[in-house]
């Protein structure tokens, strides 16, 4: 109700090459707008519509489990394939698993970045050259091309997804991903 009241701290603005003016890092009537449009999408009869998907992952994993018995394996590596599978589901409509590689060695990168841009007291302004901020440009470029590829291919349109139900909404949001 007094969202006008509260204002992000400043280690939201190193998000923003990322996440550009998404809901995580807007303010004011933008981040209303946004919150109206997301609130929906994350309230629990809608979050049910998103159980079969996801139930559906979660057997197909275990199933590739199962042929690993007496087999070491990473769980982290596992659990991070299957939310990835998840989220590419429910967010873009898209198997992104051909773009996962990438996506996550980008998401990792970028979030080093941030990171030590937020524990840092002073910065180099992203748009300066410097190594860091243009790996960081690459990371963010990369990720761009995915969601990109992913609109592109039409996949998002035909099935029951995020993606899709933002792409609709009126006014657009940028061009970021979150």
């Amino acid at each position: 109700d007094n969202h006008q009241n509260y204002h992000k701290s400043s280690e939201y603005s190193h998000m923003k090459p990322l996440l550009g003016e998404g809901l995580l890092t807007s303010e004011d009537e933008k981040w209303k707008n946004q919150r109206k449009i997301m609130a929906k999408e994350f309230h629990p009869p809608r979050i049910e519509e998103y159980f079969p998907q996801i139930s559906k992952r979660i057997h197909e994993n275990l199933l590739d489990l199962a042929t690993k018995e007496h087999q070491t394996f990473d769980v982290t590596q596992i659990l991070s394939k299957l939310t990835f599978q998840i989220a590419g589901e429910i967010f873009f409509g898209a198997n992104v698993a051909q773009f996962s590689h990438d996506a996550r060695e980008a998401l990792e990168d970028e979030t080093i970045r941030m990171n030590k841009r937020m524990r840092r007291a002073i910065n180099i302004p992203f748009v300066i050259p410097t190594p860091e901020n243009c790996k960081g440009k690459k990371s963010v470029a990369k990720l761009d091309h995915i969601v990109s590829n992913i609109m592109e291919s039409g996949e998002a349109e035909k099935s029951f997804n995020v993606l899709r139900k933002l792409m609709h909404q009126t006014p657009p949001l940028d061009n970021k991903v979150i």
